[in-house]
């Protein structure tokens, strides 16, 4: 019998069908309760709210894409998500990894613009 071939959520192209159960477990062994807490609910809202449920691979493919990313803006994006009832809208894993790697280089930029300023003199207010 032939390999059954998947589509990648991620790039698109053609995969061999894998299991990623060890590496979703391996992957959520960085986040810390609440942080995995809020993920499950997340995953959950959007299987409620669409007629197919997400796969190992979506979630696969979402763990890595927030891995580099701060825990403390994986939170903070996920709770906007979820407020924002987004999974109802029919916004999925790809809109709320756009989220958070968004707010995570918005976080850099901002730490870096704020370093580079620390030596200059404030402007001075007549």
């Amino acid at each position: 019998m032939p390999s059954r071939k998947e589509k990648c959520p991620t790039c698109g192209s053609t995969v061999k069908k894998q299991e990623y159960k060890s590496q979703i477990q391996t992957k959520r062994m960085r986040y810390s309760k609440e942080c995995l807490s809020l993920i499950d609910l997340a995953i959950k809202e959007i299987n409620a709210s669409r007629s197919i449920q997400l796969t190992d691979t979506d979630v696969h493919a979402f763990l890595s894409e927030i891995d580099r990313c701060d825990t403390d803006m994986i939170i903070m994006s996920l709770n906007n998500y979820l407020k924002s009832n987004a999974p109802r809208e029919g916004k999925g894993l790809r809109y709320l990894s756009a989220i958070v790697t968004n707010n995570n280089s918005s976080k850099a930029v901002r730490k870096r613009n704020e370093y580079l300023t620390m030596d200059r003199i404030p402007p001075r207010v007549d």
